[in-house]
C-alpha cells in the first residue's frame, strides 16, 4: 500500500465524531442497540460486556467502554448523542 493510500485512511478516521463504542452503537439495529443500552446502565462489569462483545467479533478495550459509560469520551466531549 502506498504511503498516500495509508494516509487517506487517516483523514477518515479523523474525520469521525465521537469515540469508537459510541460509533459502534450507531451502527447496531434497533433491537440490539435496545440490549446493549439498557446493559450499559446496569452493573455488568466492562470486562463482561467487553468480552461477550469480543465474542462476536467487536473488540473494544476495558477503558473505551468503561470512558463512554461515564460519559467521559469523545462523544461527551464533542457532544455526540449516543
Amino acid at each position: 500500500m502506498a504511503l498516500a493510500e495509508r494516509l487517506q485512511r487517516l483523514e477518515k478516521v479523523a474525520d469521525a465524531k465521537g469515540c469508537s463504542f459510541g460509533r459502534f452503537l450507531a451502527s447496531l439495529d434497533p433491537q440490539t442497540r435496545e440490549v446493549v443500552d439498557k446493559l450499559l446502565v446496569t452493573n455488568v462489569a466492562n470486562d463482561v460486556l467487553r468480552y461477550e462483545l469480543a465474542a462476536e467479533g467487536h473488540k473494544f478495550s476495558r477503558d473505551t467502554i468503561r470512558s463512554h459509560r461515564q460519559a467521559k469520551c469523545l462523544c461527551a466531549t464533542e457532544g455526540v448523542v449516543r
